[in-house]
């Protein structure tokens, strides 16, 4: 489906044409620079709101962003993946006829869609407070203002900034997740305009989520690092009490983290389901994560819900670097889960021998079981992983230990 837009029905809201029919345009100025022309705008009084205009010749690597008397502003093209937004899962934000995104976009069909006609042109004009409609995925509709969809745009800082300097409220928030245009923002340049002209910067959507979650969750940086700049709140939490910091750790940002961890956040701060960032990377498998939250003071033996502690997750997950690494920083080998499953046990079961001879080598009990009296020499039986029971045996490991089956390695 393609993207466009759709203007609010109301009917005090007035709006030109989407695109001009394939004959001349009124006479106007020329935008020769930028390979354009551009329509007379309708006068606009003092007591009228000012209407804007974008306009685009086929055969050009600009718009051209146009109110009143005013000189036009040169705009990059922008790619279709700019009009992607990420949640719990990835977004395309499509808007809904007219189309407006093929008039911003570098697609190469651009010329397809609108150059019936050698020099013909595509326009689009619009008030500051008309509301647009978008859909994402094609599900559902949303209402949200102009300067939304401008900051979610790479390089429309400027239009941005216009549309503020013309009363566009940069604290409007959309019909569906009742977030503001911050949410958004794409770049720091149109995060800076926005929170320089009023934008909360610690406000929460529907979803108890904040701009900087958001910005976490779709890995723009240097978002992220105008937030923290401009007293955005780290701790704050979302969904399952999720925080920047975790969501960090468990994609793997270490650059995120360590602008995290650098403005104060609490490295021991866990979700709903007790799993800290430590636990989450070690889980993951981000070492350089780890370390960073290691020497930031972050607890290596705090077990989540399950009573799992992130050396065992390393153990299971087969991680010898982080488990290594754990180990190295006071993590307790022998902590079992809630089904008494120690890293030991995992790491027999799961067949990771260098992890299982670390964990031996740091003087863990090869004999402990868990609840269902399974020892590792059993499981590494079990599933044929030879050199783990060799390496059990050799540690001393109970070869007639039986399970509540009684099963022993043996059988």
């Amino acid at each position: 489906m393609d993207p466009s837009v759709e203007l609010s029905p109301d009917p005090a809201v007035s709006t030109v044409g989407h695109e001009q029919e394939q004959g001349e345009l009124p006479e106007s100025g020329n935008l020769s620079s930028a390979g354009m022309s551009c329509s007379a705008f309708p006068n606009v009084g003092q007591e009228q709101e000012p209407v804007f205009s974008l306009i685009r010749h086929p055969g050009s690597s600009k718009v051209a962003f146009k109110t009143g008397d005013e000189d036009p502003v040169l705009l990059p093209l922008v790619k279709r993946r700019d009009f992607t937004l990420y949640r719990k899962r990835t977004y395309k934000l499509q808007t809904v006829s007219p189309d407006i995104s093929f008039l911003l976009s570098s697609d190469p069909s651009f010329p397809i869609r609108y150059a019936a006609a050698s020099g013909s042109l595509s326009f689009y004009h619009w008030k500051v407070k008309e509301i647009i409609t978008v859909t994402y995925e094609g599900i559902g509709k949303v209402s949200m203002t102009w300067l939304h969809l401008f900051a979610l745009l790479p390089g429309y800082h400027p239009v941005v900034k216009l549309l503020i300097d013309h009363a566009a409220d940069p604290n409007a928030v959309d019909s569906l997740h009742h977030q503001t245009p911050l949410y958004l923002a794409n770049t720091r340049a149109t995060a800076t305009v926005l929170i320089d002209n009023g934008a909360e910067v610690n406000v929460i959507d529907k979803w108890s989520q904040t701009p900087l979650l958001l910005a976490r969750q779709r890995n723009r940086h240097s978002v992220v690092d105008v937030l923290l700049d401009n007293g955005a709140d780290p701790n704050i939490s979302g969904w399952y009490e999720q925080t920047p910091l975790l969501l960090a750790a468990r994609h793997g940002h270490h650059s995120t983290t360590e602008l995290l961890l650098s403005n104060g956040v609490d490295p021991n701060i866990p979700d709903s389901n007790k799993r800290t960032p430590l636990l989450l990377a070690s889980q993951y498998g981000h070492h350089s994560i780890a370390e960073l939250l290691l020497a930031n003071g972050a607890d290596p033996n705090i077990p989540d819900s399950d009573n799992q502690t992130p050396l065992l997750l390393a153990s299971q997950h087969g991680h010898h670097s982080i488990a290594e690494l754990l180990l190295g920083n006071g993590a307790d080998p022998n902590i079992p889960d809630s089904n008494k499953r120690t890293p030991l046990l995992l790491a027999s079961q799961y067949g990771h021998h260098s992890i299982a001879e670390l964990l031996l080598g740091n003087g863990v009990d090869p004999n402990i079981p868990d609840s269902n009296k399974r020892t590792p020499l059993l499981l590494a039986s079990q599933y044929d992983y030879h050199s783990i029971a060799e390496l059990l045996l050799a540690n001393g490991a109970d070869v007639l230990a039986a399970d509540i089956f009684d099963k022993t390695p043996l059988i």
